[in-house]
C-alpha cells in the first residue's frame, strides 16, 4: 500500500467501475453493445518457394511476413511470479505494433522475448511459442539474423558522428557492397531520418554536448537500419524526448513499416493523442502481463465504448486507457485500510473483465501448415585483416577524440616525468647512489602503473556496453576487436616510454655504460606499461560492477608491490604469499631495471658496505628472463581477457 494522495478527477473522466462501485456480477451481467473484434490483417499466407540465402548480412524483404506469439507465459525463476500471462498476438509486414501498459505490465519483457536479442536473466519461459513465417515457411531460427533491436538507452559512441557510425556499420555488415553503394545507402538513411544537417556533428552525451536527444535516437535507429532488417524492435524510443521529438520518432518508425514493408514493434509509456493516432496496431497490457486490448489502434476507442468504458472526448485515449487499468492508492491510514481493500478488489475484477473480453476477440492465423525452412542465411564476413583494419580505424578516432584515453595520459606522463627529473636530477655516484637509483626506478614504475591501469580500466568498463551490444548482432570477431584495442595501446605505450626515457634516463644520470642500457630501460618501461594495461582489461571484464573497482584496486597494487623485491626480500615473504610473486609485474620490471642499472656501472663510487648493497644479489631471474616473463604475462592477460569476453558473450546469448 502506497503512502500517497492522488488528485480527484472529474467523474466524467473516470471509468465506470471507479466512479460508481459495482460488483463483478453487475459487470458480467451488463449487456454491452455488440463488441466488434479488433481488425487484424489478412490471415492468409502466400506460400511461395523461399530459399532464404544471403551473401551479405542483408535479408531480402518478402511480400508476406508474419511474427506470431501464442500463449506466451514467462515467470521469474526465483519465486515463479508471472510476468507474461498467456499472451497471444501477431504482426504482419507493413504494420507496426505499439505495446503500451502500466508500470510492471511486462512490456520490455515481451519485447525481449519476441526479439530473442536481449538477455533476460532470472526469467524463464514456461509456455508458449514464437513463430516467424515468411512466404509460408517457418523461419523462426533466422530471427536473430533478420531483425534489429534499438535499446532504450542510446548505446552510441559519443565521440563519433552519425555519418562515422553508419560508415562503420556499413563496412562491417555490408560486406558484398562496393564503397559507392555503401555511401549511397548511408546518405539515403541520413536523409530519410532527417540527420543530414548534423551528420558530421559528434553524437555527444550529457556532459559532452553534441546532437539533440531526438537526433541521437534517430542515429541509433539509423545504425540498426543499415542492414535493412525485416523486423525492427524498439524499447521506449520516445523516452526522455519532448512531445515534438516523440511525434517525429513514432512517425518515422511507423512510416518505416509502411514504406519498407517491415514489421515494427515498439514499447511506449504514455504517448499524447497525436502520437496515438500514428499507431497501426495497439497492444494494451496490465500488471502481471495481462492482455487488455490487442488490435487496430483506431478501433480501440469504439471497443472500450462498447464495453461501457467510453473515452471522454477531451481526453487523451492513451492516458485514459492507462488510467482505467491502474489501481489508485488512497492516503495511508488505519481508517483507509478498508477503502484500499475495496479498491483492490474492484481493480482485480476490472482486469479480469477486460482480460476475458480480450481473449474472446483474439484470432490468430493458423500456422499449422507452415513448411519447414529449407534455406539458410550465409553471412559472408570480412576477412580477418579487413575486419581488423576497420576496427583499428574506429579505435584511432576514439583515441584521438577521447581526452582521458590519450591527451590526459600524455600530460600526466610529462608532468610526473618532470617531477622525477627535479627530485633525482644528476644522482650522485657516492655512498647514497644505490638507494637513490633504486628509488628512482620505483618511482618510474609507479608512474607507469598509475597512468596505465586506472584510465584503461575505466574506459574499457564503459566500452563493454558497446561491445556486448555489437556481439549480440554478431558484427565482428572477438579476436579482431581485442587486437585493435591492443594495437592502439601499443602506440600509446611507445610514446609514454619515449617520454619517460627522454626526461629520466640521461638527465637523472642512470647507467651510461653502453647505449644498450638505455634501450633495455625503454623496453622494460614499455612492457611494464603495456602489462598494466593488459591487467586493467582483464580486471575490467572480470568485474562488471564499477563500484567494486575502488575496493579491489588497493588489494591489487599492495600484492604487486609487496612482492617486487624492493620493500621486502623475496626470500623473506610468507610461503602462502609466493603465488603472487610469480605474477607480480613490479617484481619482473624491478629486476630488469635494477640489473640494467647496476651491472657494469663503472661510474659508481660506493665503498660503504652498510649502504652499498646491490639489490641484484637476491634476484632469482636474469635481466633477459625478467623482460621475457614481463612480455609473457602481458600476452597471458590478453588471452585471458579474450577468453572471458568469449565466455560472457556466449552466456549472454544463452540467456535469450
Amino acid at each position: 500500500m502506497l503512502n500517497a494522495t492522488y488528485p480527484k478527477y472529474d467523474e466524467d473522466y473516470l471509468p465506470l467501475n471507479l466512479s460508481k462501485r459495482i460488483s463483478a456480477n453487475e459487470i458480467r451481467s451488463s449487456k454491452p453493445k455488440d463488441i466488434p473484434s479488433p481488425s487484424l490483417p489478412k490471415n492468409v499466407l502466400i506460400k511461395q518457394q523461399s530459399n532464404i540465402t544471403n551473401t551479405s548480412a542483408e535479408f531480402r524483404l518478402s511480400s508476406e511476413t508474419l511474427l506470431q506469439w501464442s500463449n506466451l507465459t514467462v515467470c521469474k525463476e526465483s519465486d515463479n511470479q508471472v510476468l507474461l500471462n498467456g499472451l497471444n498476438g501477431e504482426v504482419y509486414n507493413n504494420h507496426s505494433l505499439a505495446i503500451m501498459g502500466s508500470s510492471g505490465a511486462g512490456k520490455t519483457t515481451l519485447l525481449n522475448y519476441l526479439s530473442k536479442k536481449m538477455a533476460t536473466p532470472g526469467l524463464k519461459k514456461t509456455l508458449g511459442d514464437i513463430t516467424l513465417a515468411v512466404n509460408g515457411k517457418n523461419e523462426t531460427k533466422h530471427m536473430n539474423e533478420i531483425s534489429a533491436f534499438v535499446t532504450q538507452d542510446d548505446i552510441l559512441f559519443e565521440n563519433l558522428t552519425p555519418r562515422e557510425l553508419l560508415h562503420f556499420a556499413a563496412d562491417i555488415k555490408l560486406t558484398t557492397k562496393t564503397a559507392e553503394e555503401k555511401n549511397t545507402q548511408i546518405e539515403n538513411i541520413l536523409v530519410s531520418l532527417g540527420l543530414e544537417d548534423n551528420a558530421d556533428t559528434k553524437v555527444g552525451s550529457v556532459l559532452n554536448k553534441g546532437i539533440s536527444g531526438g537526433e541521437r535516437k534517430r542515429a541509433a535507429i539509423a545504425y540498426e537500419l543499415i542492414t535493412e532488417p525485416m523486423i525492427l524492435f524498439l524499447d521506449e524510443p520516445t523516452s526522455g524526448l519532448d512531445s515534438t521529438s516523440s511525434y517525429k520518432i513514432v512517425d518515422l518508425i511507423c512510416d518505416e513499416a509502411r514504406r519498407k514493408g517491415r514489421i515494427v514493434i515498439f514499447t511506449i509509456h504514455q504517448p499524447n493523442a497525436e502520437v496515438f493516432k500514428l499507431f497501426d496496431n495497439f497492444l494494451l497490457m496490465a500488471k502481471g502481463g495481462r492482455t487488455i486490448y490487442n488490435g487496430n489502434a483506431h478501433e480501440a476507442i469504439e471497443y472500450f465504448n462498447n464495453l461501457n468504458f467510453p473515452c471522454p472526448k477531451k481526453k487523451n485515449p492513451a492516458e485514459y486507457f492507462i488510467q482505467i487499468i491502474s489501481n489508485t492508492p488512497v492516503l495511508h491510514s488505519e481508517e483507509n485500510l478498508d477503502e484500499q481493500k475495496i479498491r483492490d478488489e474492484e481493480y482485480h475484477r476490472t482486469l479480469e473483465f477486460f482480460e476475458g473480453n480480450a481473449k474472446k476477440q483474439e484470432i490468430l492465423t493458423d500456422l499449422s501448415q507452415l513448411e519447414p525452412s529449407i534455406g539458410q542465411i550465409i553471412k559472408v564476413k570480412n576477412s580477418f585483416f579487413t575486419e581488423l583494419g576497420i576496427l583499428m580505424s574506429r579505435n584511432r578516432l576514439l583515441v584521438q577524440r577521447e581526452p582521458n584515453a590519450f591527451y590526459v595520459r600524455m600530460f600526466q606522463s610529462l608532468l610526473f616525468a618532470l617531477m622525477i627529473l627535479i627530485i633525482f636530477f644528476r644522482i650522485s655516484n657516492g655512498n647514497d647512489a644505490v638507494r637513490d637509483r633504486t628509488g628512482c626506478l620505483i618511482f618510474v614504475m609507479n608512474l607507469m602503473f598509475s597512468m596505465n591501469f586506472n584510465t584503461p580500466l575505466v574506459s574499457f568498463t564503459h566500452e563493454k556496453v558497446h561491445f556486448y551490444k555489437e556481439q549480440d548482432n554478431n558484427m565482428y570477431r572477438i579476436t579482431t576487436y581485442f587486437l585493435s584495442k591492443a594495437s592502439a595501446e601499443i602506440v600509446i605505450q611507445f610514446l609514454l616510454s619515449i617520454i619517460v626515457w627522454g626526461f629520466v634516463y640521461f638527465p637523472c644520470g642512470l647507467n651510461t655504460y653502453s647505449y644498450e642500457n638505455s634501450l633495455w630501460f625503454t623496453l622494460t618501461v614499455f612492457l611494464f606499461g603495456y602489462s598494466c594495461v593488459a591487467m586493467a582489461y582483464l580486471f575490467s571484464v572480470l568485474i562488471d560492477r564499477m563500484e567494486l573497482v575502488p575496493t579491489m584496486f588497493p588489494l591489487l597494487i599492495f600484492s604487486q608491490m609487496m612482492t617486487s623485491g624492493y620493500f621486502v626480500n623475496i626470500k623473506n615473504i610468507p610461503y602462502w604469499f609466493y603465488p603472487f610473486k610469480y605474477i607480480s609485474l613490479f617484481r619482473y620490471s624491478y629486476q630488469a631495471l635494477a640489473y640494467n642499472e647496476f651491472d657494469h656501472n663503472t661510474d659508481l663510487d660506493c665503498n660503504d658496505p652498510k649502504v652499498c648493497i646491490i639489490p641484484t644479489v637476491d634476484f632469482e631471474e636474469s635481466k633477459e628472463l625478467s623482460v621475457l616473463l614481463l612480455f609473457l604475462i602481458a600476452i597471458a592477460n590478453n588471452i585471458a581477457t579474450c577468453v572471458v569476453l568469449k565466455v560472457k558473450a556466449y552466456l549472454n546469448s544463452r540467456r535469450k
